[in-house]
């Protein structure tokens, strides 16, 4: 899986990086080798003085899909866990259905091929 990393209106520290690493180390059950993940964290503007001003932006691309995800949290390391939980039932989602309409398929054969 290849991860690029990218800040906006802020420094990408190495703790920063690392931490994302760390995060999206989980989705290797899902992504493959030729998998591609984009994340785009930082501020949402430099004038802010309440509310949630983090955000992480997570560009997924498995199997030929692209996936978005975008999230906002008062807290930069918040915003990234968020983002990566909703990533995740995204993947998941897709899975499982994938995995419902294969067996569904399957069992109409199987009636097809008793019926005959």
């Amino acid at each position: 899986m290849n991860i690029a990393i990218k800040g906006r209106n802020m420094e990408l520290t190495s703790a920063i990086r690392n931490y994302v690493e760390q995060k999206l180390a989980g989705l290797e059950r899902f992504v493959n080798d030729s998998g591609r993940v984009s994340v785009e964290v930082g501020k949402t503007t430099n004038h802010h003085k309440h509310g949630k001003i983090f955000k992480a932006d997570l560009h997924a691309t498995v199997l030929g899909k692209k996936h978005f995800v975008s999230a906002e949290h008062a807290d930069l390391y918040g915003a990234i866990d968020e983002a990566k939980d909703e990533l995740t039932r995204n993947l998941t989602g897709r899975r499982a259905r994938a995995v419902a309409l294969f067996r569904r398929g399957s069992q109409r054969i199987k009636k097809l091929l008793r019926l005959e």
